[in-house]
């Protein structure tokens, strides 16, 4: 079975985490471009998770309803200080969602150090 190959949500936490630290440099960077990149990856990541393990389905639609969308609109409006006010949000509803299934100790916060070799120079 696929959903065994992949672990279930295991392997999609591990693309959305690395995801989420290209997304918050994008962000830092204001590479616009590439952010818009990283998160419709993840609404796809986290969505192909949902099919492979239907009963994280609840946790996983809360946060794709409500942060990506809203993280969608700050990066729409290309605003410096929206953009990092939603991002706080963004990392916040990671957490609610990890606390919803049972994992609280799994605490989502902003890298600390750049790790990728993306980086915007306008």
């Amino acid at each position: 079975m696929v959903s065994q190959h992949l672990r279930g949500f295991a392997m999609t936490m591990v693309e959305t985490g690395y995801r989420y630290a290209e997304l918050y440099w994008a962000g830092a960077d204001r590479n616009w471009g590439y952010a818009e990149y990283q998160l419709d990856k993840i609404r796809q990541t986290v969505e192909l998770g949902i099919q492979r393990r239907p009963k994280r389905a609840a946790s996983a639609r809360l946060f794709l309803d409500t942060a990506v969308p809203a993280l969608q609109r700050a990066l729409d409006g290309k605003d410096p200080a929206v953009w990092d006010r939603q991002f706080t949000f963004f990392t916040a509803a990671c957490n609610v969602c990890h606390a919803m299934e049972q994992v609280p100790f799994i605490a989502v916060h902003p890298p600390e150090q750049r790790l990728s070799t993306v980086k915007f120079n306008p």
